[in-house]
């Protein structure tokens, strides 16, 4: 589905955001 496609993209994008920034989350961690 296009809307998980897109989920899973902001997912994965948040996840490398919060990486460069430097702050971990309990889901992440």
């Amino acid at each position: 589905d296009v809307l998980a496609a897109q989920r899973r993209e902001r997912a994965r994008v948040r996840s490398e955001r919060q990486q460069r920034w430097g702050r971990p989350r309990p889901k992440a961690a």
